[in-house]
């Protein structure tokens, strides 16, 4: 890093900075930073992520401050018809007009410096303008992510249209696979989107969406809940989201199909996995979960579920089993039947009931040496 300081307000910058051969940073920028106005000429910038290459073009500016913010040659290039290019002005009284495109890029190369840890792929295009003024913007944005994936689950298209006016966001948000939608987010958010320091953002029941999902795979699920692995089958169905974060509302109903999942910590494979969700407000009515594992036997499962807080689901449950093989592991193996509850909050569940273990064994010598690893851990 170099850095020259001409004057009090004026100074030069030129930075490298790498990590390996998988991320590089290159850049050289004139500074003004005065109390009323913050200016950066970029005479060279160069981002290297993930083995793809973004370059300035030419010399660029940005400035902000009193004035409000203005963007002038900033266009980055790279290969195969990649770029970004950043041009306008929102000044603070007037009509604004800024533009942001961009084609071709990879979310991994942006994701590279600041970590990945979700390994969020794909391709995007981007098309992003902002009218209207300061304090009343007007906003629109197209934006197409191609093969998206999340840690390896992957998809054909995600496709997002949104719009702002009058302090309301309209979304529009498709997953496609095979060239068929599987699953649709559509409607608003009541939020204050002016360009302004203002307190409250979120505006009285900021949310109303509607969810719709056709043969999604729940493949997702093993994001959310790590002790499943190998998830299969689909969702169908559709609700509609209301309230506040925190506070949710739903209304609407959803069912799985052809559902399966490995449980390791159990030896087991749920399979056959069928039921429906019916959802009232902040309950949801678990309409017969049924589950067959694969070493045999059936559990039965209804109840209902709390989703005012989707981070932490309360749980009113019941389940009964049948000759249902719970735990087949090399240092334990257990027959369950009975009827027993499941209450309490996702992240601190309670098991009830009247539960018979029959069938079972335990290799002792085995199960304590793997007990006593553990804690040792």
């Amino acid at each position: 890093m170099r850095w020259t300081r001409h004057t009090a307000e004026s100074h030069e910058v030129s930075l490298y900075a790498s990590r390996d051969t998988s991320l590089e940073f290159d850049v050289s920028t004139g500074i003004l930073w005065t109390e009323r106005q913050k200016a950066f000429r970029f005479d060279r910038l160069r981002m290297m992520g993930a083995g793809r290459e973004l370059v300035l073009g030419d010399t660029a500016l940005i400035t902000y401050g009193e004035t409000g913010l203005t963007a002038r040659g900033v266009r980055l290039v790279g290969a195969e018809g990649t770029f970004l290019e950043l041009d306008g002005a929102i000044p603070d009284s007037g009509q604004a007009a800024l533009d942001l495109q961009a084609r071709g890029l990879h979310l991994q190369n942006f994701l590279e410096a600041p970590g990945n840890p979700w390994d969020l792929r794909g391709r995007i295009d981007i098309d992003f303008r902002i009218r209207g003024t300061a304090d009343a913007p007007l906003a629109d944005l197209e934006a197409t992510i191609d093969a998206p994936s999340i840690r390896g689950i992957g998809y054909e298209r995600l496709t997002t249209d949104l719009s702002y006016a009058g302090r309301r966001l309209a979304v529009n948000t498709a997953l496609v696979t095979d060239d068929t939608e599987i699953a649709r987010i559509d409607g608003f958010l009541r939020v204050d989107l002016s360009l302004r320091d203002i307190e409250r953002r979120l505006l009285d029941e900021p949310i109303d969406l509607t969810v719709a999902v056709d043969n999604l795979p729940l493949t997702a699920i093993e994001l959310r809940v790590q002790s499943l692995q190998d998830v299969e089958g689909v969702a169908l169905g559709g609700f509609r989201v209301t309230g506040h974060p925190g506070a949710l509302r739903f209304d609407g109903e959803t069912r799985i199909q052809g559902a399966a999942a490995t449980i390791p910590s159990l030896g087991i494979r749920l399979q056959d996995v069928t039921g429906g969700f019916v959802f009232d407000g902040a309950d949801a009515r678990i309409d017969t979960l049924r589950l067959d594992s694969s070493a045999g036997g059936t559990a039965i499962v209804t109840g209902h579920v709390g989703v005012e807080d989707p981070t932490d689901v309360t749980l009113d449950l019941a389940f009964e089993a049948n000759q249902f093989l719970g735990i087949d592991r090399r240092s334990m193996r257990a027959t369950i039947d009975g009827k027993g509850t499941l209450t309490g909050s996702y992240r601190r569940a309670e098991l009830g009931g009247q539960i018979q273990i029959s069938r079972g064994q335990v290799d002792a010598e085995r199960f304590v040496r793997q007990r006593q690893q553990y804690i040792s851990y």
